[in-house]
């Protein structure tokens, strides 16, 4: 294959807005098209080995995937074993258990479906895990698996003209799936083989049509027309990168614009053109050899740099020195790893000796990954790097530990509400407590109040339904009878004569409304962004569905008023203020720094206002005679500025995470309104 000096600085093209978009220059906040970039030029070289090598006889699946491991495997491993011990300094007992896994994973070309798994790629947790950016090798080294076996059943049966047309229906198969997904499952559409296939496979389709046209800018229409496509292809990339975000569909038809833009490169940057002679420089071309390594260098670097530093701002001096950093290591890795690993060695001496270090470091890695998934999790250790202060890092983990409060279950006598008692059992007046995992967080502190006063509590939930059972997750349809089954779960309180208790997430689940709820992840003015990944919950109503605000408050508006109409009496709490800030892991680093106990944790309180201006509002139009609300902003704000809202306050959290309450703040909550509940 003829070497193509501008393929090096396309390479470059992708590279650089990756590393300055994990850098967290904003400017650059679509910098992650450039994994795009890469996946069309990857399709594009490997179809075209593959194509030269068949049609000449040539083609070993043996020497492919020993020449793809020679590639890819040296550089992984090295720089997989240096943060192997950086890791274990630095991150947390769970953190670093996660880490071990991703370590294996991209070794086995699977941290894609790991991480999948995992989280999403925007959220928090994600920019603290070391190896993420693996997450692309393993969906590439899954389709060098697969697509060779794919080309060669294809070429025997049916040549050339058969293997372009499944190419280019399986890719559009591909992108109908991408943007699908996008919309119903974000995580797996943007990290998965099956909706990224189709970016590799436009490199394959680009890769088969130089075959019958080896240089496309000298063979269709003026020179000025090819010139004129290969900037347009390089605008489209440099647009992308500036016009997009974390709240982009991706990788649906949106990433179209960035992968056609590296194909008009790949097809029309001849020589003789202006893209040609400035991808060509020697900048551009430098930066591209080395993009491999700086590539698997950079994000590390980024991410353990972030955990020295959690608690305050990244300085811009910071991260050009971190990238000044990632660059020295990608040439000291492209010079010492990737050029002797990737030439044949001549000589048995010398491949055993290459085979033996690439052996012994894959070994290495893999039984210090395997011990750090086992050790981490001591007690000692846990006590080493969290402080005293805080009990349980998570609800999930307080919840794995005691037990739930109690268990849902399908409730005798009803088709389709689940419940489960708690408090005091055989108490004859009856506490409904509906809601997500915010009023999941409540229950401890209720079940003990509840005992403390002879009620009986029971946890309610509608099968199959949101806990705002008119709306709809992500379009979601799987259960389309929402409001009969709410008809049921409102009889049973009825019945009952229950006091109800509703708490849930509320802004969260009635996001996106243009102007009053648009943040998903929600990121406080600080800076700091929460944990969940992106989606949407819209009102599903008289066969169509619904986003706007109107829709939306006329929906919780007459939800709310059957709840009170069925009820005895109904405790509305007001949004738990969502914080964004990691209140566990702030004190974990805190006191691993320097042995201190934080003091107060807090965040702007008119972050609160402005994100719950819209449910707030629905919550002070309600005319129900038999509802009180419960404030939460003064339980949580102004406890010493009046202008902060506080998450952990005189060293005591007020939290488990970035929203869930902890035990001492739900016991606040619950302290508000627990005399309503005894009153006759």
């Amino acid at each position: 294959m003829q070497y193509r000096p501008e393929i090096d600085g396309l390479r470059a093209v992708a590279v650089v807005p990756v590393v300055l978009f994990h850098a967290g220059f904003q400017v650059f906040a679509g910098g992650f098209v450039g994994v795009d970039v890469f996946f069309v030029i990857s399709g594009y070289l490997i179809t075209t080995i593959i194509h030269d090598e068949v049609q000449r006889g040539a083609f070993s699946l043996r020497t492919f995937y020993l020449r793809r491991a020679r590639r890819i495997t040296p550089a992984l491993l090295v720089v997989s074993a240096a943060c192997v011990p950086a890791a274990w300094f630095l991150l947390l007992p769970s953190d670093t258990r996660d880490f071990a896994q991703s370590v294996l994973a991209a070794q086995l070309f699977v941290s894609n479906v790991l991480f999948w798994l995992q989280s999403g790629y925007f959220d928090t947790a994600s920019s603290l895990k070391p190896l993420l950016n693996t997450w692309s090798l393993s969906v590439e080294g899954q389709f060098y698996a697969l697509f060779p076996l794919l080309f060669l059943g294809l070429w025997r049966h049916g040549g050339a003209g058969r293997v372009r047309l499944v190419l280019a229906i399986l890719a559009l198969v591909s992108l109908i799936a991408a943007q699908w997904t996008t919309q119903v499952a974000p995580a797996a559409a943007f990290y998965l083989l099956p909706t990224r296939a189709w970016e590799l496979l436009l490199g394959a389709l680009v890769a088969l049509y130089m075959v019958r046209v080896p240089t496309p800018w000298t063979r269709r229409g003026p020179a000025w027309l090819a010139g004129a496509l290969a900037l347009a292809g390089l605008m489209a990339i440099v647009g992308s990168v500036l016009t997009m975000d974390a709240t982009t569909p991706f990788p649906g038809v949106h990433a179209l614009v960035p992968t056609l833009g590296a194909a008009l490169i790949i097809l029309f940057a001849g020589p003789g053109t202006l893209v040609w002679r400035v991808l060509t420089q020697r900048v551009p071309v430098a930066i591209g050899m080395i993009s491999y390594s700086l590539y698997l260098w950079h994000y590390p670097l980024f991410v353990f740099h972030r955990w020295t530093r959690l608690d305050t701002a990244v300085s811009t001096s910071e991260r050009l020195l971190l990238i000044a950093l990632a660059v020295l290591l990608a040439w000291v890795t492209w010079f010492a790893v990737e050029r002797p690993f990737r030439r044949r060695a001549r000589g048995r001496l010398f491949r055993g000796l290459k085979a033996s270090v690439l052996g012994a470091t894959g070994v290495f890695v893999g039984l210090l990954g395997s011990y750090m998934m086992v050790e981490p999790a001591g007690h000692d250790r846990m006590r080493l790097s969290y402080p005293d202060n805080v009990v349980w890092r998570s609800l999930a983990e307080r919840v794995h530990a005691e037990g739930p409060v109690c268990t849902l279950g399908p409730l005798e006598g009803r088709a389709h509400t689940l419940g489960c008692p708690f408090g005091a059992v055989d108490g004859q007046r009856t506490v409904v407590l509906l809601g997500d995992s915010h009023s999941e967080a409540l229950a401890y502190a209720l079940d003990g109040e509840l005992r403390t006063r002879g009620l009986r509590g029971l946890r309610l939930a509608t099968a199959g339904c949101e806990p705002l059972p008119f709306i709809r997750r992500n379009r979601d349809l799987s259960v389309t009878d929402c409001d009969l089954r709410t008809d049921e779960l409102l009889e049973t309180i009825r019945a009952l004569d229950a006091d109800v208790v509703m708490l849930n997430r509320w802004s969260f689940r009635l996001y996106p409304i243009a102007g009053a709820i648009d943040d998903m992840p929600y990121r406080n003015s600080e800076g700091t962004a929460e944990r969940e990944e992106y989606r949407e919950y819209e009102v599903w109503d008289q066969g169509g569905f619904h986003a706007d605000g109107a829709s939306k408050r006329i929906a919780l508006t007459r939800f709310l008023s059957n709840v009170a109409g069925a009820a005895r009496h109904m405790v509305l709490i007001d949004p738990i203020p969502e914080s964004a800030i990691d209140v566990a892991l702030e004190n974990a680093i805190a006191f691993r720094r320097d042995g201190t106990i934080v003091q107060d944790i807090s965040f702007p309180r008119q972050d609160y206002t402005r994100r719950n201006a819209f449910v707030l509002s629905v919550f002070g139009a309600l005319t129900a005679p038999n509802v009180t609300r419960v404030a939460t902003e003064p339980m949580f704000c102004g406890l010493r500025d009046p202008d902060r809202c506080y998450v952990q306050h005189d060293t005591v959290p007020l939290y488990y995470d970035d929203d869930h309450l902890s035990q001492e703040g739900a016991a606040r909550v619950v302290a508000a309104f627990a005399d309503r509940l005894a009153a006759p």
